[in-house]
């Protein structure tokens, strides 16, 4: 039977989870994390036998470790605090270390955790570290947070070319005619666009709701598709009020944050493809609208077709490994370059501006697009459901997902998440190579 014990560790008192109440997955991540076998004991509130069996029976290598009772009951706290707050460990520990420092960048005041980068002071100069869970600890414990500063990813970027470890050019050395908006030949960036969502008829809902004897029945949902969503969850299983269905003796409270994550967690995704968002990405290349296509269910789209849209400049989005590299950027944008003085020429030959048949214009532009790069710049109108952006945002902004659609969908991640907070609140953003990754464990929904 479950219980609550206390123990005494170096004279204080602890009080420990209830007997056997980890998960077999979250004791791994302890023991992954540093913890050994004894101080997993001490905290799910068994023995060491059985920790020890259970790490074997998950096939992960035991190693001897030293027990320190003293940082067990540090470490024991920041793994009970990381587990209430539904967050890992390395998580809960950047978060600490950063209050440590003072929870703002040294440099410009930036207060916001997510954009804080914590970094190892070596002599005068500093240098960003991916510390792991343990290294920081250890300097929590050890009381060595002057060997650490913390600046935000804006300012780290500007330090590292103060200090050398970056390569800066003077823009007055870039020629005018690749980069200058206007010029023959312009490098883009991706825009992302909402431009429509699903809206409640608030007239119908209500319609709806006194037919089914409930006319006073609301809910605190921020946006007219969190509200749907509720609806049509609670139209499912009748649960707007215990009288609606005799086999309910209670119904959730009416707080919309409370109701989608009950959704969410059981896995009930199909309510979420009610909710649809109209996106248009703009400058974007071809090499990711075919990236987009790929993803079909639940979406519908619309993109620019260079069969009646004649190409004059080829705008182009350029890859970052590109762009740091002097040689292959003078070829690419020469490249760019000569591809759109073809289609300039073409359409000279064509006397296409003279042409009154726009039969015979949509022919000949249809031919010459076949000169045009996949790394052309275009548009596409894009929609789709709830549950598919979900899905689209995870796989997308992924580490092994393209530089290009991981920068767009990052940005589709951030929209989703201030616009509809309830729906996408289990998501955990991690930046990776300077990309943020989306996320969650209710990978079905």
């Amino acid at each position: 039977m479950s219980q609550q014990t206390n123990s005494k560790v170096d004279g204080k008192s602890l009080r420990k989870r209830k007997k056997g109440s980890l998960t077999r997955k979250y004791i791994c991540e302890l023991y992954e994390a540093g913890f050994t076998i004894k101080e997993i004991a001490h905290f799910d509130g068994t023995t060491s036998i059985i920790i020890n069996r259970i790490l074997h029976e998950e096939n992960i290598t035991i190693k001897e470790r030293g027990y320190d009772k003293g940082k067990y009951l540090y470490k024991h706290g920041i793994a009970k605090r990381a587990l209430e707050l539904g967050i890992s460990l390395d998580q809960y520990s950047r978060l600490k270390v950063i209050q440590m420092l003072g929870s703002k960048c040294i440099s410009c005041g930036e207060t916001d955790t997510r954009v804080l980068q914590i970094n190892h002071v070596t002599g005068h100069e500093s240098k960003k570290e991916n510390l792991k869970w343990k290294e920081k600890v250890d300097i929590i414990l050890g009381g060595n947070e002057h060997k650490l500063d913390i600046r935000c990813a804006n300012c780290n970027v500007l330090y590292e070319h103060e200090v050398g470890r970056r390569t800066s050019i003077n823009i007055s050395l870039i020629e005018d005619d690749i980069f200058i908006s206007g010029g023959p030949v312009n490098i883009v960036s991706p825009m992302v666009y909402i431009i429509g969502e699903t809206k409640i008829d608030n007239d119908g809902l209500q319609a709806y709701l006194e037919y089914i004897g409930v006319p006073s029945w609301s809910t605190n949902a921020p946006s007219d598709i969190e509200k749907l969503i509720e609806v049509y969850g609670k139209g499912c299983y009748g649960s707007y009020d215990v009288k609606l269905n005799p086999n309910l003796s209670m119904v959730r409270t009416n707080k919309n944050e409370d109701y989608i994550k009950n959704i969410i967690e059981k896995g009930d995704g199909s309510v979420l493809e009610h909710g649809f968002v109209n996106f248009y990405f703009v400058d974007v290349s071809r090499v990711f609208t075919a990236e987009l296509c790929r993803h079909r269910v639940g979406t519908a789209i619309s993109e620019k077709s260079l069969r009646f849209v004649r190409l004059e400049e080829l705008n182009w989005y350029c890859p970052i490994s590109i762009y740091e590299d002097d040689e292959s950027l003078t070829i690419f944008s020469n490249t760019f370059q000569n591809l759109s003085d073809i289609q300039r020429e073409l359409s000279r030959i064509y006397d296409l501006d003279n042409q009154h048949s726009f039969n015979t214009k949509k022919t000949l532009t249809s031919a010459m697009r076949r000169l045009a790069p996949l790394g052309l710049a275009t548009t596409i109108g894009w929609s789709a459901n709830i549950r598919t952006i979900r899905h689209v945002i995870e796989m997308r902004t992924a580490p092994e997902a393209e530089e290009e659609i991981r920068a767009v969908f990052g940005e589709v991640g951030r929209h989703m998440k201030n616009r509809y907070p309830n729906l996408f609140a289990d998501y955990e953003v991690e930046i990776l190579d300077g990309y943020p990754y989306f996320q969650t464990k209710s990978v079905k929904v």
